[in-house]
């Protein structure tokens, strides 16, 4: 007679190879990703800096996983929204909690990303005239290291964010956070620094929701929508590389937008589908305003786009792509237009001056080489146990997973081929929903497999944390 495992193993099997597998991921970023840092050009290097376990940290960190308890059994879906906020929040809390260098942490974090832009919006008096002779002001040098890079949208954010710091600066709590700013390199512009403490986190932390958003316009079950949001919540680049532009701004504004566009295109009423679509082309031409490195999220769209067509035929169902993307693009077309005219915006005179700046900042990178190994800094990032699932659901997934799967892998594929540069573990935080949406649809996960998922995710981020950089 055969011998047949017994059915509590069978389904053991998966919650127990995704923590085997986190276990080993996490092993192998504790040690410093040997091997990968041999690679020519590699970006991120291991400095080993440990973790500080404080009382903040153990707060964020016990508050992030009740509520994500409560996520998967919430049965309304606004609870299980603001339930996933608050745990990404509270997540977001604990990462920065649990440095070594404690808030010294986030100040190297703001200067080793976009923190010149602040000094430049808190030196200038005047926003307007210098978001309006942007390029101008760039090719003369005199708006810093930074600006070069970047469509004047980065700016402009900055601008928002060291006003707003100057109206809220007397408020109690944001009264004590100015005094530690000016102890700092920040102290010439302690009030806008202040703020970005905890508004930066707080932004990166609704990508977690917009990434459910996302979830279900994929066409993704309520119970599978809730994981993406988690797991993007969880995934290691999206804790760790915080307090900056990359993971506050740009792919929130991206995912925004995409998430409106493909469920304007499967919504029956007519007056929701115009107000998704022209939100959505509304955010695109403004997340463009911002960093030109979301264009491939409009690939990404169209794609999805196909997916869901292709999913309403099989069903029988009514799709109305070409009005969600006619209302879209129309959006587009006059937000672009207002941001030309008033703002006085060259889209085409910025970009090839950005790519410039570009090759230049990246003339060491081998771009062959790099076109082949940048979705290895990707994945680390990512997160191995997320990785896997993903490849999993392309190869065999449920219905819409397969093609889900193979939509978030081919993304990767295109993004990499088009960029050939190192440092992606930040500059493709966008992707990072795409994956989140890709694992969560890959098969109808029980509790104990999504909850052995996420686990290990974690996992993954606390020894890359305990190693560094970031």
């Amino acid at each position: 007679m055969a011998l047949r495992a017994p059915p509590g193993l069978k389904r053991s099997a998966l919650p127990l190879g995704l923590l085997a597998l986190g276990a080993a991921a996490a092993a192998y970023a504790a040690a410093g990703y040997p091997g990968l840092t041999a690679i020519p050009g590699w970006f991120y290097r291991p400095t080993h800096p440990g973790l500080g376990f404080t009382t903040w940290a153990a707060a964020g960190g016990a508050l992030a996983l009740a509520s994500f308890t409560f996520v998967w059994r919430a049965r309304r879906a606004g609870v299980a929204v603001a339930l996933l906020t608050l745990g990404s929040v509270a997540l977001q809390a604990a990462a920065l909690g649990s440095s070594a260098d404690g808030l010294e942490k986030f100040w190297t974090r703001l200067y080793g990303g976009h923190g010149e832009f602040l000094a430049v919006a808190h030196r200038e008096s005047d926003a307007l005239s210098v978001l309006q002779t942007y390029d101008a002001r760039v090719e003369r040098d005199e708006l810093g290291h930074f600006p070069p890079s970047k469509p004047p949208g980065a700016l402009a954010f900055y601008f928002a964010l060291d006003r707003l710091g100057e109206r809220v600066a007397s408020l109690p709590l944001q009264r004590e956070l100015v005094r530690r700013a000016r102890a700092t390199r920040a102290r010439g512009h302690a009030a806008g620094a202040a703020l970005a403490l905890w508004l930066l986190p707080l932004l990166t932390a609704l990508l977690a929701p917009l990434a459910l958003a996302l979830a279900r316009a994929m066409g993704a079950r309520h119970g599978q929508a809730r994981l993406a949001g988690i797991l993007t919540a969880t995934t290691p680049t999206v804790l760790l590389i915080s307090h900056h532009l990359d993971g506050a701004l740009y792919p929130l504004v991206g995912t925004a937008a995409m998430a409106a566009v493909v469920q304007a295109a499967q919504t029956r009423s007519s007056a929701r589908r115009l107000v998704l679509g022209l939100a959505g082309g509304t955010l695109f031409a403004l997340g463009l305003y911002t960093s030109f490195s979301l264009l491939p999220l409009g690939v990404a769209t169209l794609a999805a786009l196909g997916l869901r067509w292709r999913a309403a035929r099989r069903d029988a169902r009514p799709f109305h792509g070409v009005e969600g993307v006619a209302w879209a693009a129309l959006a587009f077309v006059a937000t672009a237009a207002l941001l030309m005219v008033f703002l006085r915006f060259d889209p085409q005179r910025r970009f090839l001056g950005a790519m410039a700046y570009h090759r230049e900042w990246k003339a060491g990178v081998p771009t062959t080489l790099w076109r082949a190994v940048a979705p290895l800094e990707f994945a680390l990032w990512l997160g191995a146990p997320l990785l896997f699932t993903v490849f999993g659901g392309a190869l065999g997934g449920a219905r819409d997973g397969r093609g889900v799967g193979v939509w978030a892998l081919g993304m990767l594929a295109i993004t990499t081929a088009v960029s050939g540069t190192n440092e992606v573990a930040r500059l493709w935080i966008f992707l990072v929903p795409l994956f989140a949406v890709a694992a969560a649809m890959a098969r109808r996960w029980a509790a104990e497999e999504a909850a052995a998922l996420v686990v290990a995710q974690l996992a993954v981020a606390v020894a890359l944390g305990a190693a560094g950089p970031w």
